[in-house]
């Protein structure tokens, strides 16, 4: 599966007790030049829909989330995980150019960029 900057997929992630797992929205942020080198990892940030719990500089509200393939209005986390590419259920959309560039403007912040 080819994924680019933006896009938003579900992804199997496991619950911190090692239980079971859980699909959950995320956000690509490692870029083209990263999937050539490492076609096994992709880097994402965390999408939550608890909206009243983040409202940090590095959180960002994502504003199309309907276009973006999102069921709920949602919030971007400056958390990063790198994950194997095989734990991609499947690609739900791409964000905006303007939720986009929030995303972007948060990340810079968040690691000082």
């Amino acid at each position: 599966m080819a994924l680019q900057r933006g896009d938003i997929v579900l992804v199997d992630f496991p619950f911190v007790d090692r239980t079971g797992s859980k699909l959950r929205p995320a956000l690509v942020v490692s870029s083209s030049i990263y999937y050539t080198e490492r076609p096994q990892d992709i880097i994402v940030a965390v999408i939550s829909t608890q909206t009243q719990r983040y409202s940090g500089s590095t959180d960002y509200f994502i504003q199309d989330w309907r276009a973006a393939g999102l069921s709920h209005p949602c919030v971007l986390r400056c958390t990063l995980l790198t994950i194997l590419s095989s734990r991609i259920n499947h690609k739900i959309g791409t964000l905006s150019k303007n939720d986009l560039l929030g995303a972007s403007n948060c990340l810079r912040l968040a690691l000082e960029l």
